[in-house]
């Protein structure tokens, strides 16, 4: 989310989210909590389900979509009495790229796009999921350049985001996975 020590300013912090899984959306709403006591302006960003991938739902199953969703509003509205937390939906732009084949993760690892390093995520991603560091990436050109592109997506969201709210923090979980 995003959190704001200076609300006149338009300055705030951010709080991103995807995925609920427990005790990392636990740790977030404490901190979130946190930021509520100190009066901060607060901007949460919440996944609804648009992207083609999800680090902790990879089959993308409606009804754990569903649970995940609950469970992150559940959370906001049990720190959040006064409504203060401002909810921004990851909702994105289409985004069309011509995405190389790549040879072996150190190819992919080294991927940018417009000075992001995207491969760097995606290949994190993918080593995670498979447990073997050096997968079939011919097997897995589908799940790669769906990664590519819901990574890119989230980019520019939170670029223009940003650019939008001008906050002074931005809180992410683990940043290394697309």
């Amino acid at each position: 989310g995003i959190r704001d020590r200076s609300p006149s300013r338009g300055l705030g912090d951010v709080y991103k989210r995807q995925g609920a899984p427990s005790p990392i959306l636990e740790t977030e709403l404490e901190l979130i909590k946190i930021s509520l006591k100190d009066n901060d302006d607060i901007h949460f960003v919440k996944c609804v389900s648009e992207l083609k991938t999800c680090f902790f739902n990879r089959n993308k199953i409606k009804s754990f979509c569903k649970i995940c969703q609950l469970k992150v509003d559940s959370g906001i509205k049990l720190i959040d009495k006064n409504n203060k937390i401002k909810i921004h939906e990851l909702k994105t732009k289409e985004i069309r790229i011509k995405i190389p084949k790549f040879k072996n993760i150190e190819q992919l690892k080294k991927f940018k796009f417009d000075s992001f390093e995207v491969g760097y995520g995606v290949a994190s991603s993918l080593l995670s999921h498979e447990l073997d560091h050096r997968p079939n990436l011919r097997k897995l050109t589908q799940d790669i350049n769906k990664k590519i592109l819901s990574s890119l997506k989230i980019y520019y969201f939170f670029k223009d985001l940003i650019k939008k709210i001008k906050p002074n923090k931005v809180y992410i979980f683990n940043g290394r996975i697309s």
